[in-house]
This record gives structure tokens, C-alpha cells and sequence, in this order.
């Protein structure tokens, strides 16, 4: 008798077992202990970043009369695979390939499998891919499906990088367990995907074009807040048109124009320059902001209009920026009807009492209002974030993506430290370990 039984299904990847049993009772998860080990060796070879996966699948009876004699791993369309190859303990397997409107299927048969009672059957699966790792200018970036696993059992992900190769893990989330010359390993990880990015920074072309107007009937001036230099961010400027009539750095770091407008008039700014996203905080500014600290004390703990608690009681149990987070990411939800230009802020209280009307202001705000009430050192950024991935991107916006996120300062590492509530809450990955 043969059962089909869906065991796995998460993101892309679906894996389940046909099952065959010399019973005629049904057929549970539990009849059987599934071990996976799944390697990427990786290749560069012509600006192209090609991947060699190979699985090996360990599966141990676990109940007399039951074992797994067929196997298949099942991918969508889009992934370009080939020069497949398949064993098993005994020898060779010719692997039957499926392919469906959405998927290809590798059914995988075993030549002779063990069937006693605590006994075990290895599948190994080797396949090359050519668009799992991607080249995103100076780095490398990947999303590695995790397949749920049930208590017992064992998973683990191995990526092996080029032995040419200069580039270094400098984004996991989840953090690796080992990190071993060019082999990154996680075992177990409890995520529904890995994210990883390889190489120290990144650089992005910024355009930025800024509306201003006086509303007086008086000459006036607007300030305009540029990107700034931060630890983690460098700015190679190109061109500000019209050049603003004075420029200064303000007490936050702030990279502040003053523009002078006559009575009613309009005016656009456009900003061109070169970002560079570094992975590890740039020493040199790292030392401006401890400097800076001691003056930012002053009012980093106050209330605002935005960041105001009626209640404080009701958040006695939040004692670290992490609680604060996590409570954050469990409790708020992302209301996508509010997306437009013209968008109220609402307010940490507002938001508070209304948890399932949050847009990132709100989550930015909360946080912000929460941790200043516990003495934490909190404040609000506000900026751009990017990701070619669909997995990372956070929501659906419109016209661009202008974005809020906080960030506390860490008194032990004397650093501004950025979390995302907001990206987690949406997109499911890790914003507070590592952003």
C-alpha cells in the first residue's frame, strides 16, 4: 500500500514523502526521523555567482512495518537547475523529473532501502543553480529556504564561498553557528529562510529632489535636512542645485541646507550624490557620536507631542530595547489602507491604543515613547530603505520608499544602534540583531 502524506511546505520549497508501509493504518510523521544536511558549494566564474546544492537526506524507521521507499524535492520554475545526479547507500538513482506549470519535482526512488526497525536510508542530491546567490553591486546576497523540522530531528545549512574569493559573511539573519575560513554553517536555524549578505559595503546613486515654499508673506528661510555621514553611511558628494545659502552640521549630525525664499515662493532642490552602506561602524564617526552624546542627553529622554505615554504601568514588564521591540512586532500590525503621500502621523499613544492601525511612524514612535519612559536614550531616523528581494521588502509602497526607524544607543558599545520593527512585523526576517 502507498500513502502520499504532505510533510513540508514553506516559501518555495515543498517536500514531502510517499510513503510505504506494509500496514494498512495511516501514516504519521512521527513513523520516521528525517535528517537534512544541505550544502551550497559556490562558484564564481564571468560575473556570474553559480551554486552547486547538494542535500543529503537521512531518514531513520522509527516503527515496525513503516519506512519511506520514494522521496521528492520540489522547486518552482523559475529556479534554473541542471546536471542533476542522485544516490542512495546502495548505488546510483536515475532521478524522474516532473515538471508542472509551477514546479519540477525530482522524484527520488531507493534501490533496496532498509525497512527494519531503527534502521536507516540516505538520499544524496547534487543539482548546480544559477540564480540562488546574487550579484547586487559590490556584494552578494542570498535567500536560503529553511525546511521545518520536527522535534528530533536535525537540520543544516553549509555555504562554502569560492577559494579565490575576498568577500566575507557580513550580514546573517540568523546569526551562523560556525564560521570556518570560507564555510558558513547554521545548524538548526529556527527561521523560515536565511538571509545573507557577502561583502563589506555597498554603494547606491542618489537623486533626491526636494520641494520647498514660503508661506509668509516675508522673505524666510526653509532648512533642508541631506543625507548625513553616519558609522554605518558615507557620503561622496556630487551636486546640490541651487547650492543652498549656508551649510552646517547640527547637533544630532544632521547634514542641514538654509535656503532663503522670498514671499510665496516655490523652489526645488536636487541632490545628487554616492551612498556607501558599510556593514561595520566607520571608527571615525563612531568617535563624533560619542562626542556628541553628552550634548544629545540633554533631551534624548524627553516627551513629545508623538512620543507620549498616558499609561506607563502598562509597560512596566518592557525593561530592554529588545522587550520593547519584541512587544512591537507581536502586538502591532501593518495597516496597508493608510499607505499614501499624505499620510497623518498619528502618535505613540494613538497607536498604542489602536495596535492594528500602525504604519512604520507608529512603530517608530511607540518605540521611542516606550524606551524613553524607561530610560533608554531613543530616537527617530528617517530615510530610505531598498531591497531587490520581494521577501525583503516590507510592504507594497507607492512613489517611493520613504521609511522610519528608531534607534537606541547602546551605552556599552558607545554606539546608535537602528532596529525595524516594522520590516520584521512585514516581512518576517530579523531587524534587531543585525539591520
Amino acid at each position: 500500500m502507498k500513502l502520499k502524506k504532505v510533510i513540508i511546505g514553506v516559501l518555495s520549497f515543498i517536500l514531502f514523502f510517499i510513503i510505504s508501509t506494509l500496514l494498512t493504518t495511516s501514516t504519521y510523521a512521527q513513523d520516521f526521523r528525517t535528517n537534512y544536511k544541505v550544502e551550497y558549494l559556490l562558484n564564481d566564474s564571468h560575473s556570474n555567482l553559480n551554486s552547486q546544492a547538494k542535500y543529503t537526506v537521512n531518514i531513520t524507521n522509527l516503527k515496525e512495518g513503516f519506512y519511506v521507499s520514494k522521496f521528492t524535492l520540489s522547486f518552482p520554475r523559475s529556479f534554473s537547475i541542471d546536471n542533476i545526479t542522485a544516490s542512495d547507500d546502495v548505488g546510483l538513482i536515475e532521478p524522474e523529473i516532473i515538471q508542472s506549470d509551477d514546479a519540477i519535482n525530482i522524484e527520488l526512488t531507493f534501490n533496496n532501502p532498509n525497512t527494519e526497525i531503527g534502521s536507516q536510508n540516505n538520499f544524496y542530491l547534487t543539482f548546480n543553480q544559477q540564480n540562488l546567490f546574487n550579484i547586487n553591486g559590490n556584494i552578494w546576497e542570498v535567500i536560503l529556504p529553511v525546511m521545518e523540522k520536527s522535534e528530533g530531528e536535525t537540520y543544516q545549512i553549509q555555504v562554502t564561498l569560492p577559494a579565490n574569493s575576498d568577500k566575507k559573511i557580513s550580514i546573517s539573519k540568523p546569526a551562523p553557528t560556525t564560521i570556518a575560513q570560507n564555510t558558513i554553517t547554521w545548524i538548526n536555524p529556527s527561521t523560515k529562510t536565511i538571509y545573507a549578505v557577502f561583502g563589506d559595503s555597498q554603494l547606491y546613486d542618489l537623486k533626491l529632489d526636494y520641494n520647498i515654499y514660503n508661506p509668509k508673506i516675508t522673505n524666510g528661510y526653509i532648512d533642508v535636512a541631506f543625507p548625513p555621514d553616519t558609522p554605518h553611511q558615507r557620503i561622496y558628494l556630487k551636486s546640490i542645485n541651487p547650492a543652498p545659502s549656508q551649510t552646517y552640521i547640527d547637533e544630532d549630525g544632521n547634514f542641514i541646507g538654509r535656503y532663503i525664499l522670498k514671499p510665496r515662493e516655490n523652489k526645488q532642490v536636487k541632490f545628487e550624490a554616492i551612498a556607501q552602506i558599510s556593514a561595520e561602524a566607520r571608527e571615525e564617526v563612531k568617535l563624533r557620536d560619542i562626542n556628541l552624546i553628552n550634548i544629545q542627553k540633554k533631551y534624548l529622554l524627553n516627551q513629545s507631542r508623538y512620543w507620549t505615554i498616558d499609561d506607563p504601568d502598562k509597560y512596566k514588564n518592557l525593561q530592554s530595547p529588545l522587550d520593547i521591540y519584541n512587544f512591537l512586532t507581536s502586538t502591532f500590525e501593518y495597516d496597508y489602507s493608510r499607505i499614501s503621500k499624505d499620510i497623518e502621523r498619528l502618535g505613540a499613544e494613538f497607536a498604542l491604543k489602536n495596535p492594528k492601525n500602525a504604519v512604520c511612524t507608529e512603530f517608530s514612535d511607540a518605540f521611542v515613547a516606550i524606551s524613553r519612559e524607561k530610560g533608554i536614550f531613543a530616537r527617530e531616523i528617517q530615510g530610505y530603505g531598498f531591497s531587490d528581494s520581494p521577501e525583503l521588502r516590507p510592504l507594497s509602497l507607492i512613489a517611493d520608499v520613504l521609511h522610519s526607524w528608531p534607534q537606541y544607543y547602546n551605552l556599552e558599545k558607545n554606539l546608535w544602534v537602528s532596529v525595524d520593527p516594522t520590516w520584521e512585523n512585514t516581512s518576517g526576517i530579523d531587524y534587531f540583531s543585525s539591520f
